[in-house]
């Protein structure tokens, strides 16, 4: 089985402007990304999509395998789940391992398990394993509350175990994500991480705590990771 990462990236950013290649830590989201991805020695090789040139060169020169994708499924309308059917469909490989340049704070440790955790998974009949974090929120829909009740107001902590999806990693055979469309299978095993590991970037403000975070964790001083 050919065991490949994917980076799905595209060229500008609706609500972060150059989102993927603006300074970040003394260098940029898509360069840390790929950087994690060829430490994982389970992987046989990297793959980074986008219809974005100066980004596919980047990704060369740093030893990447690239995909150069139809503009059609970069525009800001295109469903996920198209996008997800064609990334699919041009992957090389047999196992997709997705990880977002956008959760730049998962652990080299986390992406290894996820890789490791997928043979056993499938063998208790699950078809892909998706990292999950915890809610612990109160939360209303529609002027009404979905996980707790009013009459019995409980302690954030005692919440039912509700689960959001992250998208940080996601490990999924490349047949069942084309046919779903999706990264997250009919039957998908939750890995939890923690909310720092889940911190997703999606808007300036993401942005720029997320490189705090990762400046004072990889103590990057003078250009350098020590």
């Amino acid at each position: 089985m050919i065991i490949k990462a994917l980076i799905h990236v595209r060229g500008g950013s609706e609500r972060v402007k150059d989102k993927n290649t603006r300074p970040f830590a003394r260098s940029s989201l898509l360069e840390i990304k790929i950087k994690q991805l060829m430490r994982i020695h389970a992987l046989n090789g990297v793959v980074v999509n986008s219809e974005d040139e100066s980004m596919l060169n980047m990704a060369r020169n740093l030893g990447c395998e690239t995909v150069k994708r139809d503009k059609w499924f970069a525009r800001p309308e295109s469903t996920a789940n198209e996008t997800w059917r064609e990334y699919a469909r041009t992957f090389p490989g047999d196992l997709v391992v997705c990880a977002p340049v956008t959760s730049p704070l998962i652990d080299d440790g986390t992406i290894r398990g996820c890789i490791v955790g997928y043979s056993i998974a499938v063998a208790q009949g699950h078809d892909s394993v998706n990292t999950v974090a915890p809610v612990r929120d109160f939360l209303w829909l529609h002027g009404k509350p979905l996980n707790y009740s009013t009459q019995n107001h409980t302690r954030s902590q005692d919440l039912p175990p509700v689960v959001r999806l992250t998208f940080g990693v996601s490990v999924i055979n490349r047949q069942v994500m084309e046919k779903l469309g999706n990264v997250v299978g009919a039957n998908p095993y939750f890995v939890e991480i923690d909310q720092v590991q889940a911190y997703d970037i999606d808007t300036i403000a993401d942005f720029r705590i997320a490189e705090w975070i990762y400046i004072n964790r990889h103590k990057i001083t003078m250009g350098k990771v020590q």
